[in-house]
């Protein structure tokens, strides 16, 4: 995991979206929550988030 993230290791699924910053927002309206805030790696943009149940997903964006 990277230095500053409290998860366990885990395996963590990807979902693919148009915009990130709306799709991120839409998880905090729906009560979730912003693990890691978005991040720019190599072939695009991502953000950690968690959902209620404290289920965690990477929302993707391609470059």
């Amino acid at each position: 995991m990277p230095a500053g993230d409290p998860r366990r290791p885990q395996w963590t699924p990807y979902a693919a979206v148009q915009n990130l910053d709306k799709a991120a927002e839409r998880v905090r309206e729906l009560g979730g929550k912003i693990l890691r805030e978005r991040t720019e790696v190599a072939g695009g943009t991502l953000v950690v988030v968690e959902d209620p149940t404290g289920a965690s997903l990477v929302l993707w964006e391609a470059a």
